[in-house]
């Protein structure tokens, strides 16, 4: 979701409308949309300015670094730890359908697809 200012948090909000997820600081929240209350709230293992991608039942958390992009999976709404991964360059999340989620660079360079699979 794009920011709403410069600095400001990352926002998303899942498709059914049900989860709002603020990241902050590294701090990641999860908010309850029909009670306005907190649902959870973790430490992400980086600081940097966070986009968030929210499907129906996974987070995707993208933490900028000084010369990668962390990406972090969570369970929704339980925010266990699925994966995580470091991409090459700063990289931004656009669109995601399911598990996959569209990631390309800051000038909208190195398009990538993201998919989350099974272990086999």
């Amino acid at each position: 979701m794009p920011r709403l200012e410069p600095g400001g948090p990352g926002l998303a909000v899942s498709p059914d409308h049900a989860w709002l997820a603020v990241a902050h600081g590294g701090k990641l929240s999860l908010v309850d949309n029909a009670t306005r209350e907190s649902h959870g709230a973790i430490e992400l293992p980086f600081a940097g300015e966070t986009d968030l991608i929210l499907t129906l039942d996974r987070l995707f958390v993208f933490v900028r670094l000084e010369s990668s992009t962390a990406c972090l999976v969570y369970a929704s709404p339980s925010l266990e730890p699925i994966t995580s991964m470091e991409l090459i360059g700063q990289a931004i999340p656009l669109a995601a359908v399911l598990d996959r989620v569209l990631v390309m660079g800051l000038q909208g360079e190195m398009p990538r697809i993201l998919a989350l699979s099974e272990r086999t």
